[in-house]
């Protein structure tokens, strides 16, 4: 019964975690980004600069990143419906695939550029960066559909 309780207790801790990490994220990080904000806003009302803009959006921009990590702490990093899939093709092959809604043929080539996203708030580098490692390796990288309908990455090594 003991092993029981002990198990319980730690489980009751690493479900508090998640909780623990968002005060420290919600107090730690956005009280100084709302001092930015409104001082980036008077300035902007008192001056004029080429700098205010991006200065506003890029504190924007961190206030997002610092809700989505405020979401994944309370909700969990969970990702429904979509399956991924790694093998191997061939000696020169290997993909991965998943299950998820694929990528439209016209956009095949777009999402690989710097600052394409299918998603709102993400930053559209990933795929940027997964083409740069391909191509410092010497290797190709192809995007075609899954087998159950989601997007497949193929990574063909060229020797």
């Amino acid at each position: 019964m003991t092993e029981c309780v002990e198990r319980e207790r730690q489980l009751r801790q690493q479900n508090e975690r998640p909780d623990e990490f968002a005060s420290v994220i919600s107090h730690d990080l956005r009280n100084p980004l709302n001092v930015a904000e409104a001082r980036a806003t008077i300035l902007a009302e008192q001056a004029e600069s080429e700098h205010l803009e991006p200065l506003l959006e890029s504190l924007d921009r961190i206030e997002a990143i610092v809700e989505d990590t405020l979401t994944l702490a309370r909700q969990g990093n969970t990702i429904h419906d979509v399956s991924v899939r790694v093998g191997r093709h061939g000696e020169r092959e290997i993909y991965v695939e998943d299950d998820g809604p694929g990528i439209p043929t016209d956009e095949r080539d777009a999402v690989f550029e710097p600052g394409h996203s299918s998603d709102s708030g993400g930053t559209g580098f990933g795929l940027t960066i997964v083409k740069r490692i391909v191509e410092a390796h010497g290797w190709e990288l192809a995007v075609s559909d899954g087998i159950d309908g989601g997007a497949r990455f193929e990574f063909e090594t060229t020797e």
